[in-house]
């Protein structure tokens, strides 16, 4: 974990933090974020402390791995990365490569209100149900945001609709597994679940339904199918990715609570997951007000273009 702080004279200042996701996911980064601000509060008491939420458990035994996953993703990535197999019982926190940053691309934020949210909701419930689908999806705050977003990034890469789109987002372990692994728990205890499904399915009318269907569906199998069903294969479908796929990934977090971290001067006034540059995943996070979400997209400017026409007429037609 690294921190940077730059002052802008009588403007501000930034609270920059970059971590190794070997060691700590979203989760532990931001309590790190929410214990630090806590005892800044508290830099007149002697008797300063933690409170239980946000005091870190560093018990790594509280993680099992009864399937041997851990020799399998290793092995599966020192061969991705072109390492020597011998190294696969030599742990590295060696940083991977720099993935650079296009400088041709925009940054912008785009917003969810709650009722935005609810109308959107309201529509893929009456276009699920001309589906027939065996059991009802469950359109939380993150399915239904995750699908429009997916919608309107599809419509605006355009071109041919036979094209693969591979969607992905990390889901939380530490309540899933058995035993459950404290929410205090330092480290990193996020799985990944991907999916792959066409371009055309998404652009046509029905798409949000069937995107949104498809992402309830992913999470609620977790627990019917297993917390760990096909897992030993994903890393390796991961990097089978073809040229010509669009793949989307998700960064953050609606649950974080971002915006709720005060070091005594009140709430920041923006939070940015500048990773998104290099990777060109969605960045998600709650309002700073409350009411709704935020996305955090980065694109091309022609590409923005259309992909603000989308979002912005999706929403002026509910």
């Amino acid at each position: 974990m690294a921190l940077q702080i730059t002052l802008f004279p009588n403007q501000g200042f930034c609270i920059g933090i970059t971590t190794h996701h070997a060691i700590v996911d979203g989760s532990t980064a931001i309590t790190f974020m929410k214990s630090w601000a806590n005892l800044c509060t508290q830099l007149d008491k002697q008797d300063a402390f933690l409170l239980p939420e946000l005091t870190p458990s560093f018990d790594r035994t509280v993680i099992k791995d009864p399937t041997g996953l851990y020799m399998v993703y290793l092995k599966n990535w020192l061969n991705y990365s072109g390492s020597d197999i011998s190294e696969v019982n030599q742990p590295s926190l060696k940083v991977y490569e720099d993935l650079g940053v296009n400088r041709n691309t925009i940054r912008a934020t785009f917003k969810l209100s709650r009722e935005d949210i609810k109308k959107l909701r309201e529509i893929i419930l009456s276009r699920v149900e001309g589906t027939k689908p065996i059991k009802q999806p469950h359109l939380s705050t993150f399915v239904v945001t995750y699908s429009y977003v997916l919608i309107c990034l599809v419509k605006a890469r355009g071109r041919e609709g036979n094209r693969n789109v591979n969607f992905m987002f990390p889901v939380d372990y530490r309540n899933r597994l058995a035993p459950s692994v404290p929410a205090n728990y330092f480290g990193n205890c996020v799985f990944l679940l991907k999916s792959i499904i066409k371009a055309s399915a998404l652009i046509e009318e029905n798409g949000i339904a069937i995107i949104a269907k498809k992402i309830s569906n992913m999470i609620r199998e977790i627990d019917e199918k297993g917390l760990f069903e096909g897992a030993e294969g994903i890393l390796e479908d991961l990097m089978k990715m073809e040229a010509g796929d669009q793949t989307i990934g998700l960064a953050g977090s609606i649950r974080f609570n971002v915006y709720g971290v005060d070091f005594g001067w009140g709430r920041r006034k923006k939070v940015e997951i500048v990773s998104v540059e290099k990777t060109g995943a969605i960045a998600m996070a709650e309002c700073r007000d409350g009411n709704g979400v935020e996305i955090g997209v980065v694109l091309n400017s022609h590409e923005m273009e259309i992909f603000k026409s989308f979002f912005v007429s999706g929403l002026q037609n509910l």
